[in-house]
């Protein structure tokens, strides 16, 4: 392994390749596979300019090789537009870190190199949401969304027999209520996996396979979180068990997405067009005065907020996150929980005109 200073390996970058097997020896979950591909990338890019493509080798690796990396890192990533660079900094920090460190416990270097310190960085998450209740007669901004999504209009070369305003409709309920991640509904990448096929719906009263002192009428969804790969039981609530009847097709394929195309190739532009067409106000950060548009990602804080007004400490377990002990991650029965969560949690009243015909939209709503 050890090497005279000075000479150059034989095969591919040392830092790179020690990224691939890193990944090769964990159990990490796609998305946080993609985030250190990422990284890789990132070095090699590096590497390539400020360099000329000569390789560090692992056992010249220094501090200042690492701190002259992460500034790179943080200025493109400033100079790309993003709010907030300083997490991008941690971020390549930290996976890198965890390599070197496991390169170090497998002794594959003698010594882990000093890193910099992490950056503060601005707080974001859950800052900005969407509401869904509204008070005084006043329309939430959740149901200016689903009406808007009735005159939604048909892109080129649409084939699917279903509104696709109905289609988003649906689409709408099920961010709201179970915090689905954007590619879980709308699978927009060849790769995208864990995507929600009607095989996943279950009208039972038990959860699938499953021997358990809970029922829920209406059927449940079975889930496996994109970020974690965990497997998830949810129940489902009236009004999305008749949003899901409403779009099932008659001779359905248990391996179809239950939204087919509806979100194309770029669904949160597509949700951007229909924010604009609900006219929504764009995010405005209180900070810096910068505006951003609304994504698709916003509405899993919209369902964390929702389902924690409803009954605290519920979202953990709708959103699968881990408890914070032992006993809540690898011992705790959720599903009481969760059917109580979803038994009680109120939903729009927009949202209810699929089960209730005297709920219409206010005439002229979104008139110019």
């Amino acid at each position: 392994m050890w090497r005279p200073p000075g000479e150059q390996p034989a095969g591919p970058d040392p830092i790179a390749a020690s990224i691939d097997a890193y990944l090769d020896d964990t159990e990490a979950a796609e998305g946080t596979r993609e985030s250190y591909r990422t990284t890789k990338r990132r070095w090699l890019e590096w590497t390539k300019k400020h360099r000329s493509l000569t390789p560090v080798l692992l056992e010249s690796l220094t501090a200042g090789d690492l701190r002259d990396w992460l500034a790179w890192c943080f200025d493109e990533a400033r100079s790309a537009g993003d709010a907030n660079p300083e997490n991008t900094f941690n971020k390549r920090r930290r996976e890198m870190h965890a390599v070197l460190k496991w390169l170090f416990e497998e002794e594959r270097i003698e010594a882990l190199p000093r890193f910099p310190k992490p950056k503060d960085q601005r707080k974001v998450a859950g800052l900005y949401f969407l509401t869904d209740q509204a008070d005084h007669g006043e329309l939430s901004e959740m149901e200016r969304l689903y009406w808007a999504a009735h005159d939604m209009p048909v892109p080129p070369r649409w084939r699917d027999p279903r509104p696709i305003g109905l289609l988003w409709r649906t689409a709408l309920v099920l961010f709201r209520d179970y915090g689905m991640d954007t590619q879980v509904l709308f699978p927009y990448k060849a790769r995208a996996a864990n995507v929600l096929r009607w095989k996943h719906v279950s009208p039972g009263g038990l959860p699938p396979g499953r021997v358990a002192n809970v029922q829920c009428e209406h059927g449940w969804l079975t889930l496996k979180r994109q970020k974690t790969g965990r497997l998830m039981f949810l129940p489902l609530e009236p009004v999305v068990r008749a949003h899901l009847d409403e779009i099932r097709p008659e001779d359905v394929d248990p391996e179809e997405p239950i939204l087919g195309r509806a979100g194309g190739m770029r669904p949160c532009q597509r949700f951007q067009r229909l924010a604009r067409a609900a006219q929504l106000q764009d995010k405005v950060d209180i900070e810096t005065g910068a505006v951003t548009p609304w994504v698709l990602k916003d509405l899993r804080k919209t369902c964390a907020t929702a389902h924690n007004a409803n009954r605290p400490g519920s979202a953990q377990y709708v959103l699968g996150h881990s408890g914070g002990a032992i006993t809540d991650k690898h011992y705790a029965n959720a599903l009481p929980v969760l059917l109580e969560a979803f038994r009680t949690l109120p939903q729009p009243r927009a949202f209810r005109s699929i089960v209730d015909d005297s709920i219409k939209p206010p005439a002229g709503l979104f008139a110019r």
